[in-house]
């Protein structure tokens, strides 16, 4: 609404005369640099991307008993697909919408699950949702993970959704 277009426009601004104090400016991707120089940042700007060894959550590093025992754990049955994410679960990650159209998935692909790793202030309203959407028991909320155990839930997804409009770091 109103509310939101002057939130962004306020949000513009302040990036615009923050980042333009600096001589140069460190952002983790393109689409990030992208988006300052629309605000208008004239600052030097170098992508960085986040030093993050990738390799690690690669599925083969993981046994098969090990990735079925993690998809016991999340209540995905044998023969299930699984529609992951991991996040921090607020508001700007938009899985509200995911959870919009999982219900139309599920026509298409009954044997879907969505598993949703992580803890945030919308975990509550995320389950509710699920519930007034009647796929609750197609859903699981993990509540959070230790970051050291965090691979095999990775591992154990078929497919990684996002739908935040402003993630930087995904």
């Amino acid at each position: 609404g109103l509310a939101d277009d002057a939130a962004r426009a306020v949000a513009r601004k302040y990036s615009q005369w923050w980042c333009d104090r600096f001589d140069r400016v460190i952002v983790p991707t393109g689409k990030t640099l992208d988006l300052l120089r629309q605000y208008g940042v004239e600052a030097d700007i170098d992508v960085i991307p986040s030093g993050m060894d990738i390799a690690r959550f690669a599925p083969e590093r993981h046994s098969a008993q090990e990735r079925s025992a993690i998809r016991t754990e999340c209540g995905v049955a044998p023969g299930e697909r699984v529609l992951l994410n991991i996040g921090r679960l607020a508001k700007e990650k938009n899985l509200e919408q995911v959870l919009r159209v999982f219900p139309r998935l599920r026509e298409v692909c009954p044997d879907v699950r969505f598993v949703i790793v992580g803890e945030g202030p919308q975990r509550g309203y995320l389950g509710e949702m699920a519930k007034e959407l009647g796929v609750a028991d197609a859903v699981t909320l993990t509540g959070p993970q230790p970051w050291e155990r965090i691979d095999p839930y990775y591992a154990m997804g078929d497919v990684f959704v996002r739908a935040s409009h402003s993630e930087t770091q995904g």
